[in-house]
């Protein structure tokens, strides 16, 4: 085994893969992760809500660096809103139910 050779391929190595230059790419793949992982949530929390099980699967396996979920957020914008609107109505209809029928059953 000679010792010089295998120096060299251990400078080579160090060459190839330097250090200063990953720990310099470090922040930069954490910020890329974060923004990742806000886009998503977000996408994902809406496909759940309205139920839309291909996207959400398709989202949570494919990684996009938030090209994904942004496109899904900005194409399902109306129907969400739709969808809020319809969950609140139906939320204030059950309130006021109760509401009478708790009134009913006090006055009998």
């Amino acid at each position: 085994m000679d010792l010089t050779n295998v120096s060299s391929n251990m400078q080579f190595i160090g060459q190839v893969y330097n250090l200063e230059i990953l720990a310099m790419l470090i922040p930069f793949l954490m910020a890329l992760l974060l923004w990742e992982l806000v886009w998503k949530g977000f996408a994902l929390w809406r496909a759940a809500r309205l139920g839309m099980t291909p996207w959400f699967i398709t989202m949570l396996v494919v990684n996009s660096v938030g090209i994904l979920p942004i496109t899904f957020l900005l194409m399902t914008r109306k129907k969400y809103r739709d969808f809020q609107r319809k969950s609140d109505h139906e939320e204030i209809v059950a309130i006021a139910e109760e509401v009478m029928e708790s009134h009913v059953t006090h006055h009998e």
